[in-house]
């Protein structure tokens, strides 16, 4: 079950490489649900992903979007993004995260999820961040499909994370860690790189 409390901030309004190696996987599934307590304005919703980024899940979150929209009816959207996955494609999973961003969503990592590398990327994107304590989300450079750092893609990380309104500082810190290596995001270092987390117990 997702971390669920009425003091929860929701957010308001609406093929380079890979970034691990994957063989034979399937496209992250979506569902959507119903927080289970209401907030001041009316019922707040949200979106699971889970799984691999793969190419066509743009589309996919897309499709399930109405769905989440219509539990407001004509209030104002209440909609997270809540996340768990080991990687995938890097373009998509920018796709997506400028998307979550233009949109305005908040995004989650639940106790004891795992959201890694291009899930990480998308985690990013959100309006606001939220880990509850237990989360895992990990970072390593972009990397071409034999294991070798891509500086374009590299690059096309940077340049993302600007678009997101994140500092050059954890520019350094998400591509910092080499492709066959990860580095896991704690408190202290999200304070240490000025990243603007909330966690939560």
């Amino acid at each position: 079950m997702k971390f669920n409390s009425a003091k929860t901030p929701l957010a308001a309004t609406l093929a380079l490489t890979t970034m691990l190696v994957s063989t034979g996987a399937t496209a992250a599934d979506f569902s959507v649900h119903k927080y289970e307590e209401d907030y001041d304005d009316g019922p707040g919703a949200y979106i699971v992903m889970t799984g691999e980024t793969q190419y066509g899940d743009y589309q996919r979150f897309l499709e399930v979007l109405p769905e989440a929209i219509s539990i407001h009816g004509s209030r104002e959207y209440k909609i997270d993004v809540w996340l768990e996955g080991p990687g995938g494609y890097l373009d998509e999973a920018l796709k997506l995260g400028q998307l979550v961003y233009d949109l305005g969503f908040a995004t989650f990592v639940d106790d004891g999820d795992e959201c890694a590398s291009a899930c990480a990327l998308i985690w990013l994107g959100g309006g606001s961040l939220y880990a509850v304590e237990g989360a895992q989300i990990g970072f390593h450079q972009a990397y071409l499909g034999e294991g070798e750092a891509s500086i374009s893609a590299n690059a096309k990380v940077g340049h993302y994370l600007s678009q997101v309104a994140l500092e050059a500082n954890v520019v350094s810190y998400v591509v910092g860690a080499s492709p066959d290596e990860m580095t896991w995001l704690t408190p202290e270092v999200a304070t240490a790189i000025d990243l603007p987390v909330d966690y939560l117990n």
